[in-house]
């Protein structure tokens, strides 16, 4: 950095990295290619994933979304920049790792209902000491 750059805040991105984690590797930053289908487009799977795992508290890097999407969602907002990104951070979102967060979330909030209710039901007068 030159004596005339600032740096960029933490909660701001930094287009020349990775998109997702903003980390400087040796792995070669990549952009979707341009012969995908819209539907294929790699912009367009991130966009709607990350609010998702966002939603369900799964991230598997760890910001915040807000940073992607400049007003006009996430997916337009890295078209725009041109956005680039590691592949095994884009890997990181994809739909079977979405897929199987969203169980293990699912799974561990009905765990978590279920052994409040037994819990709840349990009459404290049951209790012995097994020593006495």
């Amino acid at each position: 950095m030159t004596s005339d750059q600032s740096p960029i805040p933490s909660w701001k991105t930094d287009w020349s990295k990775c998109c997702l984690c903003q980390e400087d590797t040796k792995e070669d930053l990549k952009c979707p290619p341009t012969r995908y289908t819209l539907e294929q487009n790699g912009y367009k799977m991130i966009g709607e994933n990350i609010p998702l795992f966002h939603q369900i508290n799964e991230m598997p890097i760890k910001f915040d979304p807000a940073r992607l999407d400049e007003g006009n969602g996430i997916e337009e907002t890295l078209k725009k920049n041109n956005a680039k990104y590691h592949l095994s951070c884009r890997k990181l979102f994809n739909q079977t790792k979405l897929d199987r967060a969203t169980k293990r979330s699912a799974k561990s909030t009905e765990a978590e209902s279920s052994s409040k209710a037994r819990r709840v039901s349990i009459d404290r007068k049951l209790y012995v000491c097994f020593i006495c």
